[in-house]
Parts: structure tokens; C-alpha cells; sequence
């Protein structure tokens, strides 16, 4: 072994040591995801929904009225929901107007509608010429037969109802009148009535007296008040009680009228105080039917 001293540094060490790391390049980037949001996560959201669509169709002003691409969606299936049904386009003019109203039910002709069946009284039941009127205007109108059937079944229902309520305030005044004339006149009523009957027929005849019975007036109790009035006047020269003229030879009259007056009481009971009167009016009842006055 040589005596030449060894340097330290070249010698091994003689404690572990750690081995050394090998050289690297700079080192590769890291990603780190960022936390995906609610919006980024719905596309189709209200801000940002159209802006999935291409740039064609993103700045359409159709799509104005959609809010998401939801609506959109909903509109869709609305749109093809309708694609099987008859569609009537908006008509233009009368021409194309006539053709919807045929598509809606309109029936071919005017005579073609069927006229509901409503209860009227006589006096409220259309005649054939008013009815045919109406379905013209029906017609003209572009009423289908529903809407016809709905109007006049209302209208004269209506009429109806408004005729009852009528009648029967007319009815009701006409008995308040008619007990009035009867508190008036007491025994003279009968006499009266037919005074006024009398005058009528001379006055007016059969047509009057038609006319008075289709209108109502000839119960209308100032009518009979001011006819009564006439019928005494026409005969009061022959000296007779009020209601009591000659009814031109009516013998069956003269005669009802008579026995009216042997019907009362007050007739054959000299104790009332209207015997005398009758008694009178019986005598020149007599003398009427047998031609003497």
C-alpha cells in the first residue's frame, strides 16, 4: 500500500446519501375545472336561449314572443295539434263570407230551417208568411240552424211570458172597473149594459162590435160607460128607466130582460125597498113586447 495521502474528496462518502433527483423540464400544466353553474348548465335559459340557435334563425323577428325555449316548444306542439283540423281562413268578402256561413251550419235554403215547437197562445202564434220572412232574414245572416232555433225559441218564449203578465193585469183592471160600474149603478147595471149593446149596434153594426171583441174594448168598462150613456140618450124620449129602451122588436131579449127583473128578490116582496121599481120595470117591459110605448 502506498504512503501517498488520498484526497477526502475523491473518496466515497461513507454515509447514506439521498439519490439525486433527475433534472426536469418545466412542469406540464394543471386544469382545474371550474364549478359549472345553473345558467351554464341551462343553455336555454331566458338570456341565453337563443343564442344555441344558428345565426339564421337567432335574430328572427317570429320569435320575439317566446320567452324560453320552452314556450317554443309549447307553441310546437300546439301548431301540430292543429294541423289535423278543417281550418276556415279569414274571409275577404261577401263571396268568401257565404262560405263560412255554409261551413258553420247554414242549411242550403231558407225553407230548410226547422222552426222550434213552442206552446203560444193564438193570438201570439206567427203565421206561415211571418215565419217564412224570418228565415230569409235567417239566411241572410249566415245564421246556422242552432243560432235560429236559440233566437226564436228565446224571443218568443219571452213574448210569452210578457202576453200572461199582460193578460192578467188587463183582467184584473177590468173586474176593478166592472165592480165599480156595479157599485154605481146597483140595479141599473144590467139595464145599462145593454143600453150600451144597443147603441153599439145602431152606431156601428156587426163590424163594431167585431172589432170591440177582438181588441178587448168592447169589456173595457169606460166604454161601457160612454155607450150606456148613448143607448139612454137614443132612448130617452119614450119615457123609460135608465137602460130600458126598445131593442128594435128583439122579443127574446125583452123577454131575458124580463125575467131578470121577476128573478129579484125585491119583485114579489113589497117590503124591499126597490119592489116598486122593478114592478114598474117589469110593466113596461110587457108593454115593449107587445108593441105598446
Amino acid at each position: 500500500m502506498s504512503d501517498t495521502p488520498v484526497n477526502d474528496a475523491l473518496l466515497p462518502s461513507t454515509s447514506p446519501q439521498e439519490p439525486a433527483a433527475p433534472e426536469m423540464s418545466d412542469p406540464a400544466p394543471t386544469y382545474t375545472p371550474e364549478a359549472v353553474t345553473d345558467e351554464s348548465a341551462s343553455p336555454a335559459s331566458a338570456d341565453n336561449w337563443r343564442e344555441q340557435l344558428p345565426e339564421a334563425l337567432r335574430d328572427d323577428p317570429s320569435l320575439n314572443k317566446f320567452s324560453s325555449i320552452e314556450s317554443l316548444a309549447g307553441s310546437y306542439k300546439n301548431l301540430e295539434q292543429m294541423l289535423g283540423r278543417d281550418k276556415i281562413p279569414l274571409p275577404e268578402n261577401d263571396e268568401e263570407w257565404q262560405g263560412v256561413y255554409d261551413r258553420l251550419g247554414r242549411p242550403e235554403e231558407p225553407s230548410q230551417y226547422v222552426m222550434p215547437q213552442i206552446d203560444l197562445p193564438p193570438e201570439l202564434t206567427p203565421d206561415d208568411d211571418s215565419l217564412g220572412a224570418l228565415q230569409e232574414t235567417a239566411h241572410t245572416l249566415g245564421l246556422s240552424q242552432d243560432q235560429l232555433s236559440g233566437l226564436y225559441g228565446w224571443y218568443m218564449q219571452n213574448q210569452a211570458e210578457l202576453h200572461s203578465t199582460v193578460t192578467q193585469r188587463n183582467t184584473l183592471e177590468h173586474e176593478r172597473g166592472l165592480n165599480a160600474l156595479r157599485n154605481e149603478w146597483q140595479g141599473g147595471y144590467d139595464g145599462r149594459v145593454r143600453a150600451a149593446m144597443r147603441a153599439v149596434h145602431e152606431f156601428g153594426g156587426d163590424s163594431i162590435k167585431q172589432w170591440f171583441d177582438q181588441t178587448g174594448l168592447g169589456n173595457d168598462p169606460r166604454m161601457i160607460r160612454l155607450f150606456a150613456a148613448i143607448g139612454e140618450q137614443l132612448h130617452g124620449d119614450r119615457g123609460l128607466p135608465a137602460g130600458m129602451g126598445r131593442d128594435h122588436g128583439d122579443a127574446a131579449l125583452l123577454k131575458e130582460q124580463l125575467a131578470e127583473v121577476m128573478a129579484n128578490p125585491g119583485y114579489f116582496d113589497a117590503s124591499k125597498p126597490d119592489h116598486d121599481a122593478l114592478v114598474k120595470k117589469a110593466y113596461q117591459l110587457r108593454q115593449q113586447m107587445a108593441g105598446e110605448f
